[in-house]
């Protein structure tokens, strides 16, 4: 009898080990993708991480969801196609004012029509919602890149405004702060 439950065991565990193994390595590669799931695409890699919240995000999740991936989530913090916050779709408001701009007040762009952006408190709620959506969704990480400010900004509204509830000052012109001019090019 003793042998029995001996042999049992031992029996299983090539199975059991195997197993086991699979479910503890840690996952080692992963892929950003814009796009729902293609064999054009699927590189096989362990994780899809879907970038940038949109109208088609369910849709992309549930692609790579139903073909085995962990899902993951990135966006950019401080640029997006985030129309739907400037043009007041999401809340109501428009903020135009969030806009990074120069000294001339010449917005900062990544590209054609997509601003950098000012972290104000509105534009916080609005991250905050995009990434819900992602959660609802299941993603099992969050990375929220690039939280760029750039050096030649601090003019837009939003910035002073920000600024002074903050630090409870007006604050100095970013060109002629001694700390801000290190980092600008020659």
């Amino acid at each position: 009898m003793c042998l029995r439950k001996a042999y049992i065991p031992l029996f299983l565990l090539p199975f059991a080990s195997s197993v086991l193994a699979q479910k503890q390595l840690p996952e080692k590669t992963s892929m950003q993708i814009d796009r729902p799931w293609s064999a054009a695409y699927d590189i096989r890699s362990d994780i899809a991480m879907l970038y940038t919240m949109d109208s088609t995000f369910n849709y992309r999740a549930q692609s790579w969801r139903e073909k085995g991936y962990n899902l993951q989530f990135m966006t950019g913090v401080s640029w997006g196609n985030y129309q739907d916050y400037f043009h007041g779709t999401f809340d109501g408001k428009t903020h135009e004012d969030d806009v990074q701009t120069d000294r001339e007040g010449k917005p900062i762009l990544h590209g054609v029509d997509v601003p950098y952006i000012v972290p104000t408190e509105s534009y916080i709620s609005y991250l905050k919602a995009q990434v819900k959506k992602a959660i609802d969704q299941g993603v099992s990480a969050l990375y929220l890149e690039e939280p760029e400010f750039w050096a030649q900004g601090g003019y837009s509204p939003s910035f002073k405004k920000e600024w002074q509830a903050y630090y409870q000052t007006l604050g100095r012109p970013s060109m002629n702060h001694p700390r801000r001019r290190i980092c600008l090019p020659n």
